[in-house]
């Protein structure tokens, strides 16, 4: 959003209210110019469920501590309890977001001269509020996938009945996307071999980067050792 309107392009954010957040970077400033818009979330079963079981002392730390749902899947679940979770947690625990969203954005496309919708998932509800706002404007619609959502090997845990509705709710946004955005080569083809009813152009590679706006400048160095950093999760 800092450089797209180098190229003549105004983003608008659609995101939620501050306080939903799990955590915050105080160290990070919009542009000022960035229009951002932002929306309430309903309470789920799975966060009332929480914040019920807080009130009575039945768990440790604020709801708002962490994510609704996170860290219910560990070793000791019951098997019933696990169906449920995985039930509440459909497509994951951020459904709550669905309807604001999707009211607030139809109501920003009936506003503005929006030309085009961009998601990015995980997580995938919000795959699921652009599929909404594109199948009800007709405006064109770019999903980028940083990573698979049905047989993602990360999704083990959950009970099998969960691969027929993430597969089905994966093809809908297929479907209905302009194009479909993957980070990795390898991904694009992946997509493209599971969905030949869709014409290979449609899905394309942009590779991971990064914001250099404030990088700081490198130091010397006192010898000939080299620093290598991994940012992200083994």
């Amino acid at each position: 959003c800092r450089y797209l309107p180098e190229f003549g392009i105004r983003p608008i954010v659609l995101t939620v209210e501050e306080r939903f957040y799990s955590r915050l970077d105080p160290g990070f400033s919009p542009p000022d110019e960035l229009q951002i818009e932002r929306t309430l979330v309903m309470t789920t079963p799975l966060e009332a469920y929480a914040r019920w079981k807080y009130r009575h002392g039945l768990s440790e730390g604020e709801p708002s501590d962490r994510p609704p749902g996170e860290g219910t899947n560990g070793v000791g679940t019951s098997a019933y309890k696990r169906q449920i979770l995985a039930l509440l947690k459909t497509p994951d625990e951020f459904f709550g977001w669905y309807a604001p969203a999707v009211r607030a954005g139809m109501r920003l496309v009936a506003q503005s001269p929006i030309n085009a919708i961009l998601s990015t998932a995980p997580p995938w509800t919000s795959h699921l509020i652009a599929c909404k706002l594109a199948g009800r404007s007709g405006r064109p619609w770019f999903a980028d996938f940083r990573d698979p959502w049905w047989g993602n090997p990360h999704r083990r845990a959950l009970p099998k009945w969960r691969d027929p509705v993430d597969r089905w709710l994966e093809a809908r946004c297929i479907r209905t996307a302009k194009r479909v955005v993957c980070n990795t080569d390898r991904m694009r083809q992946f997509y493209a071999d599971r969905y030949k009813d869709n014409p290979s152009t449609k899905f394309f590679t942009l590779p991971n980067g990064y914001d250099d706006f404030a990088r700081p400048s490198p130091g010397e160095r006192t010898d000939s050792r080299r620093l290598i950093l991994h940012l992200g999760d083994i």
